[in-house]
């Protein structure tokens, strides 16, 4: 199924709408599956994420290894 889309609205908003709507709509045994543009978003998402929790991780090793500590860099007195 296609659809045009409000471009004001967010994407992630629209197929939020989308999915309630045919989950209501759809008898009981059916299921409903959102790809495309959607899939390579969670994709996207699911990287971005790993990304910023690895950054965070390796600056704190680095900040372990400069100060020889891992409580020492917290402080900011």
């Amino acid at each position: 199924m296609y659809a045009m889309v409000n471009k004001s609205k967010p994407f992630d908003k629209i197929v939020m709408d989308a999915r309630e709507l045919l989950i209501s709509a759809a008898p009981a045994n059916y299921r409903i599956q959102i790809t495309g543009e959607e899939l390579l978003r969670k994709e996207s998402m699911a990287n971005l994420t790993f990304a910023l929790i690895l950054s965070i991780i390796l600056v704190f090793m680095v900040l372990a290894a400069e100060f020889e500590s891992i409580i020492h860099h917290l402080s900011f007195y």
